[in-house]
């Protein structure tokens, strides 16, 4: 969902419908372009039953975040798609933390390295204080680029994080 809003998904989409379509075969990206809890719930629930009524061989799925009921967005898209047996992969982040992961495969990045990295980087341009801003109700990658900011600030013992800051 929301694709414009987070502008690496629509690359990633077009690279898979190319190779899709070199293999002969069809891969479609749904944006639902929805703002509110009451219209991601919507779309997402009919973009979901068209998906199965279709048939579709399989769905990769970028969890909805951004929203206060994400979590209970997401369960029920999954819990309709395996319930119509549809092979389903998460990209990019899980629907929870610990111990409530959904259980499915995961394609994404390491994103507490990334901020390590972001931090050492940040580091070696010379800053001393920083400050972390974010998107509010942003999925648990955003938690974990934080930490790893903060632990390469702190391991440096030249800068340190100052504040963080939602948006």
């Amino acid at each position: 969902p929301s694709f414009p809003k987070v502008e690496i998904f629509p690359v990633i989409c077009k690279e898979l419908s190319c190779i899709c379509r070199e293999q002969n075969r069809l891969f479609v990206y749904v944006d639902d372009g929805a703002d509110s809890v009451r219209t991601v719930k919507r779309s997402m629930r009919s973009t979901v039953e068209r998906l199965v009524d279709q048939g579709v061989s399989g769905v990769i799925f970028r969890p909805v975040d951004y929203q206060r009921d994400s979590e209970a967005i997401n369960r029920e898209i999954i819990s309709t798609l395996r319930a119509a047996d549809i092979p389903l992969v998460l990209i990019d982040c899980d629907v929870s933390e610990g111990a409530d992961r959904a259980g499915l495969d995961l394609v994404g990045v390491d994103n507490l390295a990334v901020g390590g990295l972001l931090g050492e980087h940040v580091v070696s341009c010379g800053a001393r204080r920083g400050a972390y801003v974010y998107r509010a109700m942003s999925s648990a990658n955003v938690d974990h680029r934080l930490l790893g900011i903060r632990t390469a600030l702190e391991k440096s013992g030249k800068a340190r994080l100052v504040g963080t800051c939602p948006y």
